[in-house]
This record gives C-alpha cells, sequence and structure tokens, in this order.
C-alpha cells in the first residue's frame, strides 16, 4: 500500500502508525520511504510530535523501534 501511494503521491509524508512491528517491517516502510513510524503504544503526544516533525520535512521514528 505505501509503494502504491508513494508512486502516485510522491509529494506525500506518510507516518504509519502501527503495533505489529518488525525488522522487516521496519525496512520495507525505509525503503518506500515512509516519513515516520509511530509505535501505537508511544501514545498521542508522540504520534503528535511525530506529525510535527514530519511537517516540518524531517523523519521520525518511535524510540521502540531504534534497537531494530
Amino acid at each position: 500500500m505505501l509503494g502504491i501511494l508513494r508512486r502516485e503521491l510522491p509529494e506525500s509524508r506518510v507516518i504509519l502508525f502501527t503495533g505489529a512491528y518488525t525488522a522487516q517491517m521496519v525496512e520495507l516502510a525505509l525503503t518506500y520511504e515512509a516519513a515516520g513510524i509511530v509505535e501505537k503504544s508511544a501514545g498521542l503526544l508522540e504520534l503528535k510530535r511525530a506529525i510535527e516533525t514530519v511537517a516540518s520535512g524531517e523523519r521520525f521514528f518511535s524510540e521502540q523501534l531504534k534497537p531494530l
């Protein structure tokens, strides 16, 4: 789905909001240039921070994903 979205709307900035993440999923998200990934258990404040970070042109990844 992310690949289709990036192909059809290349200027879009996509943040994945997921509770089921693996190293393979993170790698795939990076391959398709996701602007960020937020782990669902992180809470709304982290989601807000992710949106603000991505809106400013940067990438955002939840702390829980960094060991992957």
